[in-house]
C-alpha cells in the first residue's frame, strides 16, 4: 500500500483571488498513482461479502467517473406548480471556506467574518420598539410602566449622557461607552441593575485565544471581570458602541423589507456584531442571545436565535433614556431562561463532583489502546491496579447542609451547578469491554483545556445526562443549524460518546436524525455491512422552536392581510377566513404563547403546503427549527487519519454499501454525501489470534443522517408521491453533483448523484493525500471543489473542472497546475 505522503491540505486563495486563470492553453490528465488502482482491486477481493453490485458500483463509480451520471435518474414528480425537492439557499453554497471539507480550523476574524456577513443576509426582521417590547420581550404594559424607574436616576442619566455631545466635537465610541457602563453601574436613585453589573471590556481580547473585542457586556453581579477582559463564558449581554454617523449603522430604518445595510462600512459592523453573539453561542449554550447595539445618541435592541435576530428601530436615548434603561432593567430582573439560557444545561463549578469527574477521566490509563490499523490487543480485559474505577463513585454525597450552602450561591449565578448531584451514583454498567482507544481519551482531555466550562447537559426524554466541556468542532454561521459537536461523558454508563447539539428544521414529516439512525441500527443487526453511528438517546428539546421564524412569518400574515383589506377596500371577511387567520397564528406559534406548554409538549411543526403565510421569501430566510441533541455509542476519526491509498478505499467502499443497503432495504437516501460526512470507527476485530490477541481494524461510517429522506415507492401511474418537505435545505456544495446542481429544486437527490458525490469524495482524499502530479494541491481544491459558475442571471453551476470531468471521465489541468508543464518550462 501507498504510505501517506506529505502533501497537507493548505489554505484556499482569498476570495477575492481567482482560483485558477482563466485562459486554458493546454491541459495534461491528473495522474494519481497507480497504487491507488491497485488498492480498489484490493479491496474488491478483499470484501467476499459484498454483492455483485456494490462491486460494480465501486468499480464503475470510483474508476470511471463518466459513468456516474444515471441515463435515467430516480426522480418524483411533485403536484403541479410544487418544487420537488427543497432548494439549497444560493448565496451559501459556494464560498472558500475549507471547513466545509470537514477540516477544523481556529477562529480568523479576518477570514470568518466576511462570511458570517454574507450568510447573515436576509435573516433580520425590523420592528419598532413598542412592538418588540410586546410581542418579542412579552410585556404587554410596556417596559417603561413595568420598570418603575425612579425619575430621580432618569434625570441623573439624562445630564450625563448630555455631557458626551455637548461639546463640538464627536465623542469616539470608547468615550460613549465609558460613560455608558459609567451610569449603568451608578446606585444613585435605586439605579438601574439590581443582580447584574457592565463592564467596559472593548480595549482587551479575553485569555483563552478568542481574538474579538466586544466593547462591553452585563454579567451576574459575582461574575463581572475586573481586568477589563471580556468573559465569554458569563456574559449575558453584549453592547457594542460606535460613533455618531449612519455610515457605522449595520442597519437601514428606511427598508423594513431589507433591513441590512450594504456599504462597506455598514457591512463590516453587522459582520462584527454577528461575530460577538457567535462567540457567545459556541461558549455558552442559549436558545437566544439579547444585545444592545449603541450608535451615537441612539440605540437598537436586539434579539439573536438560529433562526435571524429582531432588531429595533433606532431610538435616542439622549433626549429620553427611559427606553433604553427599562430594556436593560427588564434584562437585569428576567429569570436566566428568559434571558436566553438553556434551562436543560447546568454549568459545572469546579468544586463539584461532576467537574472532578471529569478531570478523573481526562486522565491517561495503562489500559488505553493505540489505535493504529493492525495494532494487536490482548482479548482479554485485565484491569491495572490504578485504573480509575468506573463503579459506583467513592465521593461522599453532599449533605443537606451543603446543599443549604450552595443554594445560596445562586445569587452569584444562577446557571451554576447548584442542584444536589445524586444523579452521579445512578450508575448501570453495562458487559461491554470497558477500554477505550487512546485518542478518545486524548480528545475528552483536549475538550477540557484552556479553562473552558464544562457543562452538564439532558438528552432525550427520559433526560439522560452527560458531561461536556469544549466542543471539538463547530460550525461557523451563527444562523442555521448551529451544530456542535462533543466527546461527551455518559454519566450512566460511565463511557465516552459522542453527543451533538444543532437545531434541525422543523416541519411535518421532517424527522430526526436519530429516527433513521435507530432503523438503520436494527437494520445492522441483521446485515452487520450496514455501518452507521449507534444511537445512545436522542430528543428534541422541550417548548425549544426559533422565535424569531415564527415571528417573521406572523408579520408576513400580517402584511399581507392587510394588502388584501387595501385590495378589496371595505369588503367584509367571512368568518371562515378570519378562523383561517386566527389559525395561522396559532399554528405558528404566537410570540405570547410558544413558551407556554407543560414539560414534554411542544408546538406543531409548521406546514408548508397549506398555511397561507409563507411568502417563499419569508419562509426560505427564517426557517422554523427546534433544539435538538443526539448521542451515539463511538467517537470516530476523519477520513484524514487514512494510512494508505488501500485503506482509503476500503472505508469508501464500506461507506458505499452502507448507502447501498440503506436504500435497498429501507428506500433511504443520505443525500449530503461530503467529506465531512465519512468517517472511521476503530473497533477489535471479532477473531483471536493464537497469542490470544485481537486486531484492531477500520471501518468507514456514514453519519450525519440528518438530511436523510424516504424515497417513496411510486404508485400505479409511476408517479412518484414525492414533494418538498421544507422551505430551504443545507447540504455541502463541493460534493453535489453536477446534474443536482444544475436541475434542483426541481428534481430530487437520487441514487445517480449520491454516487457520484462518493468520487468527489474519495477524489479530494486522494489529492490531499496521496502522490499525484498536481503541484500546487491548494488551486485545485479552490478550483474543482469551491468555485462555481453562473447561468441565467444568479443561478449557479458547478465549477467548469467538476463539470468536465463527469462528461468527459476525466480531469483536465491548466499547465500551471501539472508537475508535466513545469518540466517542460
Amino acid at each position: 500500500p501507498t504510505t501517506r505522503s506529505s502533501v497537507a491540505h493548505c489554505s484556499p486563495p482569498s476570495p477575492g483571488i481567482p482560483p485558477t486563470p482563466s485562459s486554458r492553453v493546454s491541459s495534461s490528465h491528473i495522474r494519481v498513482s497507480h497504487t491507488l488502482a491497485v488498492s480498489i482491486r484490493r479491496a474488491l477481493n478483499h470484501s467476499r461479502r459484498a454483492s455483485a453490485c456494490a462491486r460494480l458500483v465501486l468499480v464503475l463509480g470510483l474508476l470511471y467517473s463518466g459513468g456516474l451520471v444515471s441515463v435515467k435518474p430516480f426522480y418524483y414528480r411533485a403536484p403541479l406548480g410544487k418544487i420537488q425537492t427543497s432548494p439549497h439557499k444560493q448565496e451559501k453554497a459556494s464560498n472558500y471556506d475549507i471547513r466545509k471539507h470537514g477540516t477544523q480550523l481556529e477562529p480568523n476574524a479576518a477570514f470568518d467574518r466576511p462570511l458570517l456577513g454574507v450568510s447573515s443576509m436576509g435573516h433580520t426582521v425590523l420592528v419598532d420598539f413598542a412592538d418588540f417590547e410586546k410581542h418579542v420581550l412579552g410585556v404587554e404594559d410596556g417596559l417603561i410602566r413595568t420598570a418603575n424607574i425612579c425619575q430621580d436616576f432618569v434625570d441623573i442619566a439624562r445630564v450625563e449622557f448630555s455631557k458626551l455631545f455637548g461639546g463640538k466635537s464627536t465623542p469616539k465610541e470608547d468615550i460613549i461607552a465609558e460613560k455608558f457602563v459609567e451610569v449603568l453601574n451608578m446606585e444613585d436613585a435605586g439605579g438601574v441593575l439590581e443582580h447584574h453589573g457592565a463592564a467596559f471590556t472593548g480595549h482587551n481580547t479575553s485569555d483563552d485565544g478568542i481574538t474579538s473585542k466586544v466593547d462591553a457586556g452585563l454579567y451576574p453581579k459575582a461574575r463581572i471581570p475586573t481586568d477589563g477582559k471580556p468573559n465569554w463564558n458569563h456574559m449575558r449581554l453584549f453592547i457594542e458602541f460606535k460613533r455618531m454617523g449612519a455610515d457605522l449603522d449595520p442597519f437601514d430604518n428606511s427598508n423594513s423589507g431589507a433591513p441590512e445595510a450594504t456599504a462597506q462600512s455598514r457591512k463590516a459592523v453587522r459582520e462584527q456584531i454577528t461575530d460577538y453573539a457567535l462567540v457567545i453561542r459556541n461558549r455558552q449554550h442559549r436558545t437566544c442571545i439579547y444585545a444592545l447595539f449603541v450608535i451615537g445618541p441612539e440605540f437598537r435592541a436586539m434579539r439573536f436565535d438560529q433562526s435571524g435576530v429582531i432588531v429595533t428601530r433606532k431610538q435616542n436615548y439622549l433626549e429620553d433614556p427611559r427606553w433604553v434603561l427599562s430594556f436593560l432593567s427588564w434584562f437585569d430582573s428576567a429569570s436566566p431562561e428568559e434571558q436566553g439560557l438553556d434551562p436543560t444545561v447546568t454549568l459545572l463549578e469546579k468544586s463539584s463532583r461532576a467537574y472532578k469527574l471529569m478531570t478523573e477521566y481526562a486522565l491517561a490509563q495503562e489500559s488505553d489502546m493505540e489505535h493504529a490499523v493492525g495494532t494487536s490487543v490482548s482479548a482479554t480485559y485485565h484491569p491495572p491496579a490504578t485504573e480509575i474505577l468506573t463503579l459506583r463513585s467513592t465521593a461522599p454525597t453532599l449533605s443537606s447542609v451543603g446543599r443549604k450552602t450552595r443554594r445560596r450561591k445562586r445569587a452569584q449565578d444562577e446557571q451554576c451547578s447548584l442542584d444536589d448531584e445524586s444523579y452521579l451514583d445512578d450508575i448501570e454498567l453495562d458487559s461491554d469491554d470497558p477500554r477505550v482507544f487512546k485518542y478518545v481519551r486524548d480528545k475528552f482531555r483536549e475538550s477540557l483545556q484552556d479553562n473552558w466550562p464544562r457543562y452538564k447537559l439532558e438528552v432525550g426524554r427520559e433526560k439522560r445526562i452527560f458531561l461536556v466541556g469544549r466542543p471539538v468542532w463547530v460550525v461557523l454561521s451563527l444562523y442555521g443549524r448551529g451544530t456542535r459537536g462533543y466527546v461527551a461523558l455518559d454519566v450512566k454508563r460511565r463511557r465516552f460518546a459522542f453527543l451533538k447539539d444543532c437545531w434541525r428544521p422543523y416541519y411535518i414529516d421532517v424527522e430526526p436524525e436519530g429516527y433513521y439512525l435507530e432503523k438503520l441500527n436494527t437494520e445492522a443487526i441483521v446485515d452487520p455491512n450496514i455501518q452507521v453511528p449507534t444511537v445512545i438517546a436522542h430528543g428534541d428539546v422541550r417548548n425549544k422552536v426559533t422565535f424569531t421564524a415564527l415571528y417573521a412569518r406572523r408579520l408576513a400574515v400580517e402584511a399581507k392581510m392587510a394588502t388584501r383589506a387595501a385590495a378589496t377596500e371595505a369588503k367584509p371577511e367571512t368568518s371562515s377566513g378570519a378562523t383561517k387567520l386566527s389559525q395561522s397564528h396559532a399554528a405558528n406559534g404566537g410570540p405570547l404563547d410558544t413558551n407556554a406548554k407543560s414539560d414534554g409538549e411542544q408546538d406543531q411543526p409548521a406546514d408548508t403546503e397549506d398555511s397561507d403565510d409563507d411568502s417563499d421569501e419569508i419562509a426560505a430566510t427564517h426557517r422554523v427549527l427546534t433544539h435538538y441533541r443526539i448521542v451515539v455509542k463511538d467517537v470516530c476519526l476523519p477520513f484524514t487519519e487514512v494510512p494508505s491509498s488501500w485503506q482509503l478505499v476500503r472505508n469508501t467502499m464500506d461507506c458505499i454499501l452502507t448507502h447501498a443497503l440503506a436504500y435497498t432495504r429501507l428506500r433511504l437516501l443520505h443525500r449530503d454525501v461530503s467529506a465531512g460526512n465519512v468517517i472511521i470507527r476503530p473497533s477489535l476485530s471479532s477473531t483471536v489470534d493464537a497469542h490470544g490477541n485481537r486486531t484492531v481494524v477500520w471501518t468507514g461510517v456514514l453519519t450525519d443522517w440528518e438530511l436523510a429522506k424516504e424515497v417513496p415507492a411510486s404508485d400505479a401511474t409511476e408517479k412518484p408521491k414525492q414533494v418538498a418537505r421544507q422551505p430551504e435545505r443545507t447540504g455541502t456544495w463541493q460534493f453535489m453533483s453536477v446534474a443536482y446542481i444544475k436541475h434542483q429544486p426541481y428534481q430530487p437527490v437520487s441514487v445517480a448523484d449520491e454516487l457520484e458525490s462518493f468520487f468527489h469524495v474519495l477524489l479530494f482524499y486522494a489529492i490531499r493525500l496521496l502522490p499525484h502530479n498536481v503541484v500546487n494541491t491548494r488551486w485545485f481544491v479552490a478550483d474543482y471543489f469551491d468555485s462555481c459558475g453562473f447561468y441565467d442571471g444568479d443561478n449557479r453551476s458547478s465549477s467548469s473542472a467538476k463539470w468536465t470531468s463527469m462528461h468527459t471521465g476525466a480531469i483536465d489541468l491548466p499547465n500551471i497546475l501539472s508537475s508535466s508543464a513545469l518540466t517542460k518550462r
